[in-house]
């Protein structure tokens, strides 16, 4: 009863501020739709890799399960659950991780799988003397703005798509460290009619990456709600590159 008491307060609390401060993104009708579904989510022996489900809003994992086809090519920054998610409905997934004990793990999984469609890559974060000069919200900087990045650069990470052509994928997720770097090094690597999935946009210092998204070559939504295995809501951005 008081888990029960605890989340539904939560919900509520959430649900007021989406409301408040972000009422063109929230829609309260999908949000009670989803709302079983993440309190399934929140059980000890669900998480993202078990359930291979990205951990990305609930909106957004629906609407990737409609769009998702069996030719389409996928990059992703940040590895996991949604690695699997894409790999059983797409052609091909290149996976790029940072974290080489999560790597191991999810390397593990997939090999017990015997997936044959991804291409999983280890980039470890370089040394970085300059970092306390860079900026987090700069897109040629490489860095990233979590704890375990201080003094670190994700260049190698954020350039491993510069190997393909232009125009190569149909999707590319941003999910991982440096996303700022990530999205402007994404963007031509995505074919007319292919998306970009950029998750936890409402985090400040990415809307100078946002701004990098022409509204005359992108189509651009957002989705602001529950995310499953957490706590709190988010904001996943979708957008169709239409030139």
């Amino acid at each position: 009863m008081i888990i029960f008491s605890k989340r539904l307060v939560f919900f509520l609390k959430e649900t007021l501020k989406a409301l408040i401060h972000y009422p063109q993104y929230f829609s309260f009708k999908e949000t009670v739709v989803n709302f079983p579904q993440w309190w399934k989510s929140l059980n000890p022996v669900h998480n993202s890799l078990i359930d291979a489900s990205p951990w990305l809003s609930f909106t957004v994992i629906k609407f990737l399960e409609v769009h998702l086809k069996s030719n389409m090519k996928v990059f992703e920054y940040g590895s996991g659950g949604s690695t699997l998610f894409f790999a059983k409905r797409t052609e091909s997934v290149v996976s790029i991780e940072h974290h080489k004990l999560w790597f191991e793990k999810v390397n593990l999984y997939l090999k017990e799988l015997k997936l044959k469609n991804i291409d999983y890559k280890l980039f470890e974060p370089e040394t970085d003397p300059e970092f306390h000069k860079k900026n987090i919200s700069d897109p040629n900087d490489f860095i990233s703005g979590d704890a375990e990045s201080v003094g670190k650069k994700y260049e190698k990470y954020v350039k491993s798509i510069e190997q393909y052509p232009d125009k190569y994928f149909d999707l590319v997720s941003v999910d991982g460290r440096a996303r700022p770097s990530c999205c402007k090094h994404a963007l031509l690597k995505i074919k007319k009619g292919g998306y970009l999935v950029f998750d936890n946009v409402e985090t400040t210092y990415y809307e100078s990456s946002i701004t990098l998204l022409n509204p005359n070559n992108w189509e651009v939504i957002r989705y602001y709600g529950l995310f499953p295995y957490l706590n709190h809501f988010s904001m996943t951005l979708v957008a169709k590159k239409i030139s």
